[in-house]
């Protein structure tokens, strides 16, 4: 079991991981931030390098873990009971806020596979975990996930324990996504406002987005807000040999200029159909794959403002296709909206 030390984030993460080394060492962490970002699995990694820094019981110092006691064990496997991490498919509870057993699970989940945002229910869940006495940190990480075969390119996210019981993580994976105002709600965020003014003791709450602006003003208002930077993950931009032959030539012909209508037959033909893709993962190869393009650039050819306004026209099209809204219309928007963009 390795050891974690904050220091080491310092090579990709250097503004995060100093803040929260000073935090530690003068004993000023504050109960909620916001980890702001485009690198959402590292964003994770770390939440959970800090929820083992916290609740370590061997502590060689204040920004180290031992790697070997049992509370390092357990938060490195994403098993510590009191590290929850709250998201549409993890913590999932009834409307009384009482947790699914194994055949409850199944049923919801059959129901709907992929549900549309973090219930009510959950969030009553969590804050009675938060209620109880405990002499350990508690950390409640606020994400959104999104399921995906392992074999479309592996991730080194160790997920939830509750998630792996309910899927075979030989197969399927969680890839994190950001929170937004669809996946965290007025309701929801509602249920526990009071709960994150005045927390209980020893308890800390990180929420994950890609901008602050995507969170409700009432959850912004009482967080600290931590920044971190852009760091590209190789397995992130990883796609499907296949899916890439069929994928990067429709994509350049379509910031070239090409017929919009002539570009989504052949993704409704060629890709959908013929590679089986939902047109949510659909979404998900074509942010890879504009990552990809962006990374390769030249750094004086680079156009980081069209790369971005790219990125949130596939991520605004993913949330509206996820929330079913005018799921019809949605791809088609996009494409015209990509090749405006150029």
């Amino acid at each position: 079991m390795r050891s974690v030390d904050l220091a080491t984030y310092e090579d990709t993460q250097p503004v995060a991981a100093r803040f929260f080394q000073q935090a530690l060492r003068s004993q000023s962490l504050a109960h909620a931030y916001v980890l702001k970002g485009q690198a959402l699995a590292s964003m994770y990694r770390f939440s959970l390098g800090l929820s083992q820094v916290l609740n370590c019981t061997a502590k060689p110092t204040d920004t180290v873990a031992c790697g070997e006691c049992q509370q390092c064990k357990w938060t490195a496997d994403n098993a510590n009971p009191a590290v929850m991490t709250v998201s549409r498919l993890t913590c999932v509870a009834d409307d009384k806020g009482e947790p699914l057993g194994e055949d409850a699970l199944k049923k919801h989940f059959s129901k709907t596979s992929s549900p549309k945002n973090i219930t009510t229910g959950s969030v009553r869940w969590m804050m009675r975990q938060v209620a109880l006495s405990s002499n350990v940190a508690r950390v409640v990480i606020f994400t959104d996930f999104e399921e995906s075969p392992v074999s479309d390119h592996p991730s080194d996210i160790v997920p939830p324990v509750e998630w792996t019981n309910r899927v075979d993580a030989s197969v399927v994976q969680l890839l994190v996504r950001p929170l937004s105002p669809v996946i965290f709600n007025q309701a929801s965020a509602n249920r526990f406002l009071k709960t994150l003014e005045e927390p209980p003791p020893n308890t800390l709450f990180l929420f994950l987005t890609d901008a602050e602006e995507n969170l409700l003003a009432t959850i912004r208002s009482r967080c600290q807000v931590v920044p971190f930077a852009a760091e590209v993950d190789p397995a992130a931009l990883m796609v499907n040999e296949a899916e890439t032959k069929v994928l990067s030539p429709v994509l350049a012909q379509l910031l070239g200029g090409a017929d919009v209508y002539q570009v989504q037959e052949v993704l409704n033909t060629s890709v959908i159909d013929a590679l089986g893709l939902t047109p949510v993962q659909l979404l998900d190869r074509l942010q890879r794959l504009l990552r990809l393009d962006f990374v390769r650039q030249p750094a004086i050819e680079k156009d980081f403002m069209r790369y971005r306004t790219q990125q949130q026209l596939v991520e605004s099209a993913r949330q509206k296709l996820t929330a079913k809204t005018h799921p019809e219309h949605t791809l088609n928007d996009l494409l015209f909206q990509l090749q405006r963009v150029g």
